[in-house]
C-alpha cells in the first residue's frame, strides 16, 4: 500500500484558546503609566481649589434669627439712655431715704442736699437731662421752677462747699457722669471729674458737714453707692 503524507503550513490566523474555551488572543494588555495618566478620570479638587470653593449653604431660620450681631449706638441714642425720672438713695442709708434737694429749707441748719425719708415729693424726683453722650443734668422741680444739683467743693465758700440744688446753669458743678460700680453707681461732676464722687450723709445736725451731702475723693465707702429708681418708662 502506497501512503502519502502531507505536510500543511502552519496556520498563523488561528485563535488560541485556553483550556476554559476563552479567547485568549484578543485580551487587551494592561495600560501603560503614560495610558494611566491621561486617564479621564476627574481628579479630587487640589487644596487651592478646595479653599476658593464658595458655595455655602444658607443659614436656617433659626440660624438667622439668633445672629446676634448689633450694630453699636448712636451718639443720639447713648447721650439720652439714662434720661427720666428717678429717686437716687445709697446704699450708705438704705432704700428707706431718698436724695431730698432741700431748697432753702427751714427744718435743716443748712440748705444743702440731704438724705430724707422718702415721700414720694418733687423734692425727692430727680430728673436726667442729657447735655451731651454720657453727661447729664440732674434737676428737680420746686415751685415751678427747675432746679439743678450742684456737687460744688469743699474748698469753696458757697454753702460751705456742701451739695445744693440752684437754678440751672451750664456749669461744670452742675454736670454729672456715672461710674458703673457692682450694680450700684458713683456720681462725678465736671468740676472734680473722677477724682470725686457725690457721698450721701446721716442728716444730723451733729453729722458731718451738718448732715448734707457732699463731694469727696473717691474710696471704697457705702455713702458713695448710688442706685437709681426709675419712676417713669424708659424711653423706647
Amino acid at each position: 500500500m502506497l501512503c502519502l503524507i502531507l505536510t500543511l503550513p502552519a496556520c498563523t490566523n488561528a485563535p488560541q484558546l485556553s483550556s476554559e474555551g476563552v479567547d485568549v488572543g484578543t485580551t487587551q494588555p494592561s495600560p501603560s503609566a503614560e495610558e494611566a495618566a491621561t486617564d479621564t478620570t476627574q481628579p479630587s479638587p487640589s487644596a487651592e481649589e478646595a479653599a476658593t470653593d464658595t458655595t455655602q449653604p444658607s443659614p436656617s431660620a433659626e440660624e438667622a434669627a439668633t445672629d446676634t450681631t448689633q450694630s453699636a449706638p448712636s451718639a443720639e441714642e447713648a447721650s439720652t439712655e439714662l434720661e427720666g425720672s428717678y429717686r437716687l438713695q445709697s446704699v450708705f442709708r438704705g432704700d428707706q431715704e431718698c436724695l431730698d434737694a432741700n431748697y432753702n429749707a427751714p427744718n435743716t441748719s443748712h440748705s444743702g442736699a440731704y438724705m430724707a425719708p422718702c415721700d414720694g415729693s418733687d423734692y425727692q424726683t430727680w430728673q436726667l437731662t442729657a447735655i451731651e453722650p454720657g453727661h447729664y443734668q440732674i434737676s428737680t422741680l420746686h415751685d415751678g421752677e427747675m432746679l439743678c444739683l450742684d456737687g460744688n467743693d469743699l474748698s469753696s465758700v458757697v454753702h460751705d462747699g456742701i451739695a445744693f440744688a440752684e437754678p440751672c446753669r451750664l456749669i461744670a458743678g452742675q454736670v454729672w457722669t456715672f461710674t458703673e460700680v457692682d450694680g450700684f453707681i458713683r456720681l462725678h461732676t465736671e468740676l472734680r471729674e473722677h477724682s470725686a464722687c457725690l457721698e450721701s450723709n446721716s442728716a444730723a445736725a451733729d453729722a458731718l458737714h451738718s448732715g448734707a451731702s457732699f463731694m469727696d475723693d473717691c474710696q471704697d465707702v457705702s455713702g458713695q453707692l448710688w442706685s437709681l429708681v426709675r419712676l417713669d418708662a424708659p424711653p423706647n
